[in-house]
């Protein structure tokens, strides 16, 4: 599993180049991307079938961790952060 934080300003691209640069990973089966403006949480997930699978999950969303064995409340993970809402770059 992979977790990345992305800039705000690069967010949306930054999570599509890195997904498909970790797909290449055989291993790999989950993927998140933080984002920093706002609590939002994307989650790549690879099925059976090679595919990947994104889920957009929000506020009082649970990030269910399959390859952790466990859950997250994505409002947790914000707990102690400052974000960067209305800020561009």
């Amino acid at each position: 599993m992979v977790t990345h934080s992305a800039r705000a300003s690069t967010e949306a691209s930054t999570w599509r180049s890195s997904v498909l640069a970790r797909s290449g990973i055989g291993s790999l089966g989950e993927y998140l991307v933080v984002s920093h403006r706002e609590q939002r949480v994307y989650q790549h997930r690879r099925l059976a079938t090679g595919q990947w699978l994104l889920t957009e999950l929000a506020g009082d969303a649970v990030i269910e961790i399959a390859e952790l064995g466990g859950s997250i409340a994505v409002a947790s993970l914000y707990a102690k952060v400052r974000l960067d809402e209305g800020r561009s770059g």
